[in-house]
């Protein structure tokens, strides 16, 4: 009953994931129709010092307290108070910084978008112990259809706003609907109210235990908004648009399958964590699986990305196009390495997700700071070129804890890249032949992609479809 239970919630909240996304991906052509890559650079600019706020703003918290054994409502409000004054100081902090920050980036508008958005803190130090007293409860259900709720209530908003033509301030509200929403439903469904008490001593264990947590969330903030800042410094709000909505379609494939997937695959690999060895035969053959659909579909993606751009959003985003190609490849890689997180985490091993983590946030940052002075493209391939030098090291530094068939796991890639090549080649003698723009190349690409999938599905089948027990160790 546990397990069924436990895969219920771990369902239900990946289910409000895939509607997010889902969402996101109808309503993207809608709003680049609508709105320009001024508008999505402004707020772009802005959300990085949002977020850098957000992840301080509950100290980690809510991780020690969900695993608290005992329910003491004086630590319960205690860590409330905490958080929601910690909220509205950073709120604060963060307006204060709102001018330098658009003087630093040269754009004046930014400065109102940055202060409308330090309200956000504020409400989710409201919403934070009510939503970590849901989680302790395991209710799930709950949570799911809050954030279903909130993403349907925000989406709500924007287009509206958005429509009335109120350009980058149609995603301040969205920003703005979607905390409103969520802080009223995880309040309703918890049916918990702060006492009026306060003892700092009480969660004082509690902080050092959350600055773990709080470590970890630092660095992925890193890998995900350094890159935006850094082009913001250097380029105008325009361009950092322009870079904002590749970056949102390159990551869309990941968000769609690989963060459902991740949840599921942890699931298969605690049962069988005592053998690692079982554990690389497992990876090896779901890499095998992943890089045989992601190489092909991304390699055939980034050759017609500015024709897909301009169909799927409109001529205006075209040169995101380019950015998206020199992005995906960084996209891929990333997404077939990474698979080896979960595997870490199931043989206990978190310090070793934590300096592989801390390795590639120090190269990426490098790389990515290297090519910032030529702008989004010069930043995207600096990724890619990050992603790149890193999948090796990270691949053969976790070999003497995850014993990974070294000759499957590389024939694997190597099939996988001969298949997206070949795509590849298919399509630009169609190119050659038939069309070079519009919706034809588009669905050419499509075609070609799909070959490449199942042509390396059917040269890899020899690495996945033989029992896991069987696949030898190198």
């Amino acid at each position: 009953m546990k397990e069924r239970h436990l895969l219920g919630g771990a369902a239900a909240m990946s289910l409000a994931g895939i509607v997010r996304v889902a969402l996101q991906t109808l309503v993207l052509p809608i709003l680049a129709r609508i709105l320009g890559p001024h508008d999505y650079g402004l707020v772009a600019l802005a959300m990085p010092i949002v977020i850098l706020s957000m992840i301080l703003c509950d100290g980690g918290l809510p991780a020690p307290l969900i695993r608290r054994t005992e329910d003491d409502e004086r630590v319960w409000s205690t860590a409330h108070w905490s958080i929601c004054a910690s909220g509205v100081v950073l709120a604060l902090l963060v307006v204060l910084a709102a001018y330098p920050l658009a003087w630093i980036c040269r754009e004046p508008q930014l400065a109102p978008v940055v202060t409308a958005l330090a309200c956000t803190l504020a409400m989710q130090g409201l919403g934070a112990v009510p939503a970590a007293r849901l989680q302790k409860a395991q209710d799930f259900l709950s949570l799911s259809l809050v954030e279903i709720g909130a993403t349907l209530g925000g989406m709500a908003a924007l287009l509206v706003m958005a429509l009335r033509g109120a350009g980058a301030w149609s995603l301040v509200a969205q920003q703005l609907a979607y905390w409103v929403l969520r802080i009223a439903g995880v309040t309703l469904r918890s049916r918990w109210r702060p006492q009026w008490c306060y003892d700092f001593q009480l969660i004082a264990q509690d902080l050092v235990f959350g600055w773990s947590v709080l470590k970890v969330n630092l660095i992925n903030f890193a890998t995900r908004s350094l890159d935006v800042f850094l082009l913001g410094l250097f380029r105008g709000s325009a361009e950092v648009g322009l870079y904002a909505m590749a970056l949102q379609v390159a990551r869309l494939p990941a968000n769609v399958i690989l963060g459902p997937f991740h949840g599921v695959f942890l699931s298969h690999l605690v049962r069988i964590k005592d053998s690692p060895e079982r554990i690389g035969a497992m990876l090896a053959r779901v890499s095998a699986v992943m890089a045989s659909v992601i190489f092909p579909a991304t390699a055939c993606a980034a050759m017609i990305a500015p024709e897909i751009f301009t169909v799927m959003l409109s001529q205006k985003w075209r040169p995101a196009g380019y950015i998206y190609a020199a992005l995906v490849p960084g996209a891929a890689i990333q997404a077939v390495v990474f698979l080896m997180m979960p595997c870490l985490v199931a043989l206990g091993r978190p310090d070793r997700q934590l300096r592989l983590i801390v390795g590639l946030t120090l190269t990426w940052t490098a790389f990515a700071a290297g090519g910032a002075a030529f702008g989004a493209l010069g930043i995207a391939a600096g990724i890619g070129l990050a992603y790149l030098a890193c999948g090796p090291v990270m691949i053969l530094s976790v070999r003497d804890v995850l014993p990974l068939p070294l000759r499957q796991y590389g024939t694997a890639w190597v099939l996988a890249i001969f298949s997206a090549a070949m795509a590849m080649a298919a399509l630009a003698v169609f190119e050659h032949l038939f069309a070079r723009t519009g919706i034809a190349v588009v669905v050419a690409g499509a075609i070609c992609a799909a070959g490449g999938v199942l042509a390396a599905l059917a040269l890899n089948r020899s690495v996945f479809l033989v029992p896991t027990v069987r696949v030898q160790i190198a």
